[in-house]
């Protein structure tokens, strides 16, 4: 039984589940937004900088067209994947929290993954 979810969002399979952030405060709400920022950027799709908006927008469009097509969902869901789509804006700003951590938080994270 979960007990709680790091997750900007509380899923719709387990609406009862709070949130890490729902029951931290202060530097350990701070430390555990910025773990799921890092764990949504976990599956990003991007592309590197200074690529043509041009070209920038026929990747996005393709990759939406993707994520919307019915086969691949399917495939998704018989494989136990959750798909969802963020918008580019909100990639920039988990990018941006990310880059902004504080240093203690970086090392408290390395020292966690490392086990």
């Amino acid at each position: 039984r979960p007990i709680f979810s790091y997750a900007k969002k509380r899923s719709s399979d387990l609406p009862d589940v709070p949130l890490a952030t729902e029951l931290t405060t202060g530097k350990d709400q701070e430390l555990a937004s910025d773990y799921i920022a890092l764990l949504e950027l976990g599956r990003l799709v991007a592309a590197p900088p200074g690529v043509p908006d041009e070209r920038l927008q026929v990747l996005r469009d393709a990759l939406v067209q993707s994520l919307q097509d019915p086969d691949f969902l399917d495939q998704a869901k018989k494989a136990k994947q959750g798909i969802s789509n963020i918008t580019p804006d909100e990639i920039s700003a988990l990018v941006n929290q990310s880059l902004q951590m504080p240093d203690d938080l970086k090392k408290l994270m390395a020292a966690a993954n490392a086990g």
